[in-house]
C-alpha cells in the first residue's frame, strides 16, 4: 500500500516516542510529574535537565537555550536527532509503525502526501515566529507591547512578533488562508500555535481582535505537567498573563513556581478544566476579565476543577481585565497579587 496522509497521522500519533528514545545509548529516565517523564542527558545536544517527553500526548518538548529548544512529534525528534529532512523522518516512522507493508513512492508524492497531513492536522510556525520576533527586534515594533506594559525581557522570552508583507505571504502559503494585514501582531502560544492580534494603528475594525491559526492550545499550558511549577495564575488573554507574570517580578526576581497561563477566551473554560484534571496538584488563581462572560467562567471553573486544586480568586476591581489594571495602577495589581499569594 501507498503511504498516505492518513497513515502519515496515524503513525506519528501512536508510534511511543518513549520508547524511539530508550533505545538511544547512554539515557535516562525520571519521572518528572503525570505523564511526564525527563530524560538525561538531551538526545539533541548532550546537555542536561531540559529535555522531557510527554506521554499522554506523545511528543517531546526542550526547553534549552540552545538550537535543539522547541519540540514536537516523534517526526520532528527525529529530524532533529539525525538531522535529516522532514521526508526522510516520515519514511523511518511509517516502516517502524507498519513494518515493510507499503510501496515505496517517490520523495514527490511523498512530500505531497505529508504537505497534506500537516495541512490538516497541524502546523509548524518555528520559521513565521522567529522571522517575526527577529522583524519586530530590529524594526523597532516593540513599542506597542511597551505601550501594553510588557517589558523588553518577555519579549524576548516568549518571541512576540510582528508581520511584514514577506512573513504574511509565507504564512499565508503555509496556512492556505487569506489574512487581513491588520493582525499583524504576533503571540507564539507554541511552535504548533499561534495567535495574530488586530494592531489597531493599521486601521480597520473587527469585531474580533484575534486569528488562532494551528493547534487550539493555551499560553504556557505545557509548563501545567510541571511538578516544580505549584502556583498558577489563569487569565482570558495573553496580555493578561503577561501583565500577570511583568507585575510578579516586582515581588521576585524568580518566578520557578508559577506559571502565567491564558486560555484565550471563555469559551475555553471547558477545555481548561478537562486538562488540569490530568495535571498534578496545583494552587489556582482565577484572573478573569471582569465583565458577565468573566464572572460566569469563573463560577464555571470553580464548579468543575478537581478537588485536588487549591483555588483562589484575583479581580481587576473597577477595571475590565488584568492588563487595563497593570497599565492605571500597576501597584494596584502587585499588592493584590501579594495579597493573594500570602
Amino acid at each position: 500500500m501507498k503511504i498516505t496522509q492518513e497513515m502519515i497521522f496515524e503513525a506519528k500519533s501512536y508510534l511511543s516516542i518513549i520508547d524511539y528514545v530508550k533505545k538511544i545509548p547512554s539515557v535516562q529516565f525520571k519521572k518528572a510529574g503525570v505523564g511526564k517523564v525527563l530524560v538525561n542527558p538531551c538526545p539533541l545536544c548532550g546537555h542536561y535537565d531540559h529535555f522531557f517527553v510527554y506521554e499522554y500526548t506523545n511528543t517531546y518538548y526542550s526547553f534549552s537555550t540552545r538550537q535543539c529548544s522547541g519540540g514536537g512529534s516523534i517526526i520532528d525528534f527525529i529530524m532533529n536527532f539525525k538531522k535529516v529532512p522532514r521526508a526522510e523522518a516520515v519514511r523511518e516512522v511509517i516502516e517502524l509503525y507498519y513494518g515493510n507493508k507499503f510501496v515505496v513512492i517517490s520523495d514527490n508524492e511523498l512530500k505531497r502526501e505529508i504537505k497534506k497531513e500537516v495541512n490538516r492536522n497541524e502546523y509548524d510556525f518555528e520559521d513565521i515566529i522567529k522571522k517575526a520576533h527577529k522583524y519586530l527586534v530590529e524594526n523597532g515594533y516593540s513599542k506597542y507591547f511597551k505601550n501594553r506594559g510588557i517589558g523588553r525581557n518577555l519579549i524576548k522570552k516568549y518571541r512576540l512578533g510582528y508581520l511584514n508583507e514577506s512573513i504574511f505571504n509565507i504564512l499565508e502559503e503555509k496556512t492556505s488562508k487569506k489574512l487581513p494585514r491588520q493582525f499583524s501582531i504576533l503571540l507564539p502560544v507554541s511552535r504548533k500555535s499561534i495567535i495574530l492580534r488586530h494592531d489597531p494603528s493599521q486601521g480597520g475594525r473587527f469585531e474580533n481582535k484575534y486569528i488562532v491559526l494551528g493547534k487550539i492550545e493555551f499560553f504556557n499550558q505545557h509548563e501545567l505537567f510541571d511538578e516544580a511549577k505549584d502556583i498558577v495564575f489563569v487569565a482570558e488573554g495573553i496580555f493578561d498573563a503577561l501583565s500577570l507574570e511583568s507585575a510578579y517580578q516586582k515581588i521576585t526576581v524568580t518566578n520557578d513556581r508559577v506559571i502565567f497561563l491564558s486560555i484565550n477566551s471563555v469559551a475555553n473554560v471547558k477545555k481548561f478544566a478537562e486538562l488540569i484534571v490530568k495535571i498534578p496538584p496545583k494552587r489556582i488563581i482565577i484572573a478573569f476579565d471582569n465583565d458577565p462572560a468573566g464572572e460566569q467562567a469563573r463560577e464555571e471553573v470553580i464548579k468543575k476543577i478537581d478537588k485536588k486544586h487549591k483555588i483562589d480568586i484575583l479581580k481587576s476591581g473597577k477595571y475590565k481585565d488584568i492588563n487595563e489594571m497593570y497599565l492605571e495602577e500597576p501597584g494596584l495589581l502587585v499588592a493584590k497579587m501579594r495579597k493573594v499569594l500570602d
